[in-house]
């Protein structure tokens, strides 16, 4: 199981949040540490779906999560036919699926 993120691109207006970022996780453990404003939730806001790239793709074990659709919303926890758990975030829900 492998999650790549490919020249990952995301502006909002004037401001870059995301400037090709490139990255592969794979099970274990990860942490994004950065100050205000550097990305960190623009990229987990990406990863799950909420928002679209301006450029750059995001690849589950190699299909894009856009072609994957609903199947990568399941897996993560986040499709509207399942219930996030209690008090759970999205972000926890990626950071869960990258444990298992």
């Amino acid at each position: 199981m492998i999650l790549e993120i490919q020249n990952l691109t995301k502006g909002y207006g004037k401001h870059m949040a995301l400037n090709q970022v490139s990255l592969s996780l794979t099970p274990g453990v990860y942490a994004l540490l950065g100050p205000n404003g550097a990305g960190k939730s623009t990229l987990m806001n990406l990863i799950a779906g909420n928002i679209r790239q301006d450029y750059g793709k995001i690849c589950y074990d190699g299909k894009t999560t856009e072609a994957l659709g609903r199947e990568f919303r399941r897996i993560l926890g986040t499709d509207s036919y399942t219930q996030l758990r209690a008090n759970e975030t999205r972000g926890n829900n990626v950071c869960r699926l990258l444990l298992e």
